[in-house]
């Protein structure tokens, strides 16, 4: 199978890793584009304190940051440390005890499916200070002691030389969907053509000028 990949960042270098050791012949194009959100992005693992009404988002985001500690185990074991994760905890700020209390009450909700999330501890503004001393002095927290982050330019540099490693080829350059009687047939770049099983587009914030011609919008 070919996986054709169009995106660079997190997202895309994750799935050309994925797709890689799953055997699949693989290329990620690259056209790492200024203002995307893998360099621009504060690397906050903690998708259990997000506020998104959405089961299925939750079921993602939650299932990607509990795979978080296996990827880093295997690309060490491929050599690449360097990735700018640790577990650091995370502090979900609020302006009331009241609201504190509600914050608690969905993450412990949560807790029982998603344990790798920690501990949820309530900290009076004097202890949201001691652990953080920037924070203004009436900001009530709820501290997550599973929490963590990554650097996305470093680990999305060690996944592409990872996959790279597995048979991966990266071009850079853009691509462009190609399309014939209402199926994607793979992407064009610099006028070369790349037949594809299946396009992946990782393209974040261009994804809809991207799709455009297969006729879908987001």
């Amino acid at each position: 199978m070919r996986l054709v990949v169009v995106g660079s960042g997190i997202v895309g270098s994750a799935c050309a890793y994925a797709a890689s050791v799953l055997g699949a012949d693989v290329i990620l194009i690259d056209s790492d584009r200024t203002g995307r959100a893998t360099s621009a992005g504060a690397g906050i693992i903690s998708p259990w304190a997000s506020a998104v009404d959405d089961p299925e988002w939750n079921t993602l985001a939650c299932s990607a940051a509990r795979a978080y500690p296996a990827l880093v185990g295997a690309l060490a074991e491929d050599g690449e440390t360097a990735l700018g994760y640790r577990q650091v905890g995370a502090l979900v700020l609020t302006d009331s005890a009241e609201r504190q209390r509600e914050i608690s009450l969905r993450l412990i909700a949560r807790q029982a499916r998603w344990p790798e999330m920690g501990e949820v501890s309530l900290l009076d503004p004097g202890q949201a200070r001691g652990l953080f001393p920037p924070l203004r002095p009436d900001a009530w927290a709820v501290h997550i002691s599973g929490a963590a982050r990554v650097d996305g330019r470093l680990i999305s540099a060690a996944l592409r030389r990872a996959a790279g490693r597995n048979g991966a080829t990266v071009l850079p350059g853009d691509a462009a969907l190609r399309c014939a009687h209402g199926a994607v047939e793979g992407v064009t770049v610099a006028d070369q053509f790349l037949a594809a099983d299946a396009v992946v587009a990782a393209t974040g914030a261009w994804t809809d000028a991207f799709v455009e011609p297969a006729g879908l919008t987001l």
